[in-house]
């Protein structure tokens, strides 16, 4: 299985394969199809940068999973890491690890998917910190998420909504937050927002959601879309 292999092009002498670019940095940031690897530390920093990352379809096509891990995005005039895929297939999973989002000038973590599905979104020990717009952006459109997992991060201080998932005509079929803290944030600690689409399960427990987000706690704006399974439990909020 291949993976997307990301790392600050200064000192390093990898033998490579198929290099492409991430657009708009100062620091060009070199972006490698390897074999047997995930994502290797690296910091891309600002203020110079834009966006820290951005992705395409062109830039996952033949892949099967994108992996950020162990990444810091510090800084940037823009957002931290945008994702924005349309139509793509042969995706399977895409996740973020012990990765960090802070001080950036938009959102911390954006990821757009259209006319598309994925077996799995993970996002796992992960702190998402002081961004200038919400925290952590997921719109779905026409798109089918099988497992969406956020477990044992830190969504706090953005100018925005510490985790804000939008959606319409799209489909989740569980949703797992898990020992997660939404603190602090201008905006909800959680919001929800699908129209015309279906949750089987949705489960969050374990996390704190009380402290100090101005906009309030959670919120769950449902229009004409059903939910199998809700479960609230160890929260609080």
């Amino acid at each position: 299985m291949a993976f997307w292999n990301l790392f600050q092009n200064h000192s390093q002498t990898t033998k490579r394969k198929q290099p492409f670019y991430a657009a708009r940095r100062a620091e060009i940031a070199a972006i490698e199809l390897l074999e047997e690897r995930t994502l290797l530390s690296a910091t891309f920093p600002g203020p110079a940068a834009d966006t820290g990352l951005v992705f395409g379809n062109g830039d996952v096509a033949g892949q099967s999973s994108l992996i950020i891990d162990g990444v810091t995005f510090d800084g940037n005039s823009g957002g931290g890491v945008y994702v924005a895929l349309d139509g793509a297939t042969g995706l399977d999973n895409l996740t973020v690890r012990s990765s960090t989002f802070t001080n950036n000038g938009a959102a911390g973590l954006e990821i757009y998917l259209s006319n598309m599905t994925l077996d799995s979104l993970v996002i796992q020990s992960t702190v998402i910190d002081s961004n200038a717009g919400i925290g952590f952006n997921l719109v779905l459109d026409n798109a089918t998420i099988n497992n969406l997992v956020i477990v044992d991060s830190d969504f706090r201080n953005s100018d925005g909504v510490g985790v804000c998932i939008v959606g319409r005509n799209s489909a989740i079929g569980s949703i797992d937050m898990n020992r997660n803290q939404f603190t602090g944030n201008a905006g909800n600690g959680l919001q929800m927002n699908l129209e015309d689409s279906q949750v089987g399960r949705f489960s969050l427990s374990d996390s704190n959601i009380i402290n100090a987000n101005f906009g309030g706690g959670a919120q769950f704006d449902l229009v004409n879309t059903p939910l199998t399974q809700f479960e609230i439990d160890g929260n609080a909020i």
